[in-house]
């Protein structure tokens, strides 16, 4: 039909094709108004060819001894095209298994089997292992997934003979843990933990350290889920150290800039003619220039006062100076601060407030309180005006405006102390765990923290002379370690400064310094920033990068070490110790003469003495001394919980 469709006329041949067309629609696998109607003579021709070769194909299969495919097979048909090849790949598997010269029953059976009938001695062996690994499968309870994962990759025939040294037939106790362990670790596929159950069920992860490895992996995975989440995974350290630079490096240029922006703008916003010959600024003027005679610095202010207070609007003063050089008079000042004001007393800080606005009083009541040296005491004994329902001051006008419900602000952070363990003792001690300080970078890194050097030095308690109330053998070891210091930093002086438990101590240490010729040493006790020596009571507001500590005490001729400790035995002198250990901005060395244990601080009642003893502890045996403390209190770290909030 369709040679004659094109060897018909012209006229009416593209209709009879198509109608060529029409009736091969139906078994056509593409679209027909595809299919070029010019070719359909040469296409109709292809197709008997190919049929005549699928007749050829079916021919020679319908004599091969398979049987399988059936009479009504097509393999233009998608269905017997796969079922063909699946029949394919069992032919070539079943070549590799039963080679040319057979040998053994088992391929004998094969051959035998296909070769000449339906069924053989293998199909019936088959069938019974089929039926008993059922039976197997409904027994145990195992899918023949988990039975693939117990045979690790091998198949289950294979691994159940490999293994059968170590089973008996009557024995399914190995077969049973592995199921066991099967239903143990079920829970971590729903969680999605495939890589930890495959590790337990493979033997990478050991039963022992399962929990282990959970608790590894649970870290593990979260901080990679913050780092991605929080994007610290991208944190660029150089990067990150370059800003660092770049802020301190404008907040110094700021620092510097005020030095000058300030003096600036007060001499802008000056109402008055410094130049000026006559009126205020010229008596004022006349006043500084005379030699003799002139007034006094009170009088001066009686006078000037408005005048100097705008030429030198900020005035750096003790708190009885104040009361001294400037008249009683309210609204001189806008506002006074007292700093370290647990050492100004009452009295002394009322002249000061009356002259002010507004007060801010700044201390810390755990540290120095004022000196009472040379005061005069007054009881109600000894004053027959004593006026019962008066109310005695307080200790210092830190405690009076804290007992007078004054507004406070709590300063919690802690800046100085470049290692923790500096802060560490005074913290729990002193301030209940509340300062915020930053964690060490480095433990135990050399050149900071506490330490504690043990000398075999001697307290010389009698006699008279220089030696009295020293110990030569600390004092000697001390300044042999700052010359030492000072001699491995040639280029720069190293920030020390040394704190003694008494006078005579400083004294003796001071003068070795001064007597070992070395002007580096005398230009760095002299220069205000330098090298320090001082005793307790003198040391509140320096610092520096390390402080050496000179116990000086020692045990007496009878083997005892007295519990007389100089001001640190008195009361209040807990207060003492906090100022002098908490100076170093870097590290603290005590050095001793004796060890913690002989310091029996608990026949004293003294807070400083027991301290002191805790405080040795610490520099021997580290900052974990602290936790054997039940009093220890957890740590109140603000910054600490914000850093964990954000990730």
């Amino acid at each position: 039909a369709a040679v004659a469709a094109d060897e018909s006329g012209f006229f009416g041949r593209k209709k009879r094709r198509r109608a060529v067309l029409a009736m091969l629609a139906e078994v056509m696998a593409v679209d027909p108004a595809t299919v070029p109607l010019k070719s359909l003579s040469e296409l109709t021709g292809q197709l008997n060819a190919s049929y005549k070769q699928l007749a050829e194909f079916r021919r020679r299969l319908s004599e091969s001894p398979l049987s399988m495919l059936g009479y009504a097979w097509n393999p233009l048909i998608k269905n017997d095209a796969d079922h063909l090849r699946a029949t394919v790949a069992v032919l070539q598997r079943l070549v590799e298994l039963v080679p040319a010269s057979p040998s053994g029953e088992l391929a004998a059976n094969i051959r035998e089997f296909y070769s000449s009938t339906a069924q053989g001695d293998c199909a019936s062996l088959l069938a019974t292992l089929a039926s008993s690994w059922e039976q197997l499968v409904a027994a145990t309870g195992v899918s023949y997934e988990q039975q693939a994962e117990w045979a690790q990759g091998s198949s289950f025939i294979a691994w159940w003979w490999q293994t059968r040294a170590g089973r008996h037939l009557q024995d399914s106790e190995t077969l049973g843990n592995w199921i066991e362990l099967i239903e143990h670790v079920e829970p971590l596929r729903g969680a999605g933990m495939l890589s930890a159950r495959a590790g337990i069920l493979t033997g990478e992860i050991s039963a022992e350290d399962a929990a282990l490895a959970f608790d590894y992996g649970s870290a593990k995975s979260s901080v990679a889920e913050r780092l991605d989440a929080t994007r610290l995974g991208d944190f660029d350290v150089a990067a990150h150290a370059r800003s660092i630079q770049r802020f301190t490096s404008s907040t110094r240029a700021i620092r510097d800039e005020l030095r000058r922006a300030i003096p600036a703008q007060l001499l802008a916003a000056r109402r008055f003619d410094a130049d000026a010959s006559s009126g205020q600024v010229g008596g004022l003027r006349r006043q500084l220039d005379r030699r003799r005679g002139g007034m006094s610095v009170r009088a001066l202010m009686a006078n000037y006062g408005d005048l100097i207070t705008r030429i030198m609007p900020c005035t750096l003063m003790s708190p009885d100076s104040v009361a001294r050089f400037f008249p009683a008079g309210q609204g001189i000042f806008d506002i006074v601060v007292f700093d370290e004001a647990s050492q100004i007393r009452v009295a002394d800080a009322i002249g000061a407030m009356g002259r002010a606005n507004s007060v801010v009083v700044v201390g810390d009541s755990k540290q120095m309180p004022p000196t009472s040296f040379a005061e005069a005491g007054v009881s109600a004994d000894d004053d027959e005006d004593y006026n019962t329902d008066a109310v005695a001051d307080e200790e210092s006008i830190l405690t009076e405006c804290v007992h007078a419900l004054v507004p406070q602000q709590w300063l919690s952070w802690h800046y100085r102390s470049q290692d923790e363990a500096l802060i560490a003792f005074s913290n729990f001690h002193y301030y209940s765990g509340q300062l915020a300080s930053f964690p060490a970078p480095l433990a135990s890194s050399s050149g900071h923290g506490i330490s504690l050097v043990r000398v075999d030095g001697h307290f010389q308690r009698d006699g008279r002379g220089k030696e009295l109330r020293t110990n030569r053998v600390e004092a000697e070891r001390i300044v042999e370690e700052i010359r030492r210091r000072f001699a491995a930093s040639p280029e720069e002086a190293p920030s020390l400064g040394v704190i003694t438990f008494n006078a005579q101590q400083r004294d003796l240490i001071e003068n070795l310094l001064r007597d070992a010729a070395d002007d580096r040493l005398l230009q760095a006790l002299d220069e205000p920033d330098g090298l320090f020596v001082k005793n307790l009571e003198n040391v509140q507001g320096d610092e520096r990068d390390t402080i050496l500590f000179s116990v000086a005490f020692s045990k007496n001729a009878k083997g005892v070490l007295p519990l007389n400790f100089g001001p640190l035995s008195k009361p209040g002198g807990e207060r003492r110790l906090n100022v002098a250990i908490t100076r170093a901005r870097r590290e603290v060395v005590l050095y001793s003469s004796f060890d913690p244990s002989d310091l029996r601080a608990e026949e004293t009642g003294q807070i400083g003495t027991k301290h002191l003893k805790a405080y040795l502890e610490m520099a021997k045996r580290g900052v974990e001394a602290l936790v054997e403390d039940d009093r220890r209190q957890p740590v109140i770290d603000r910054h600490r919980d914000e850093v964990a909030d954000a990730l």
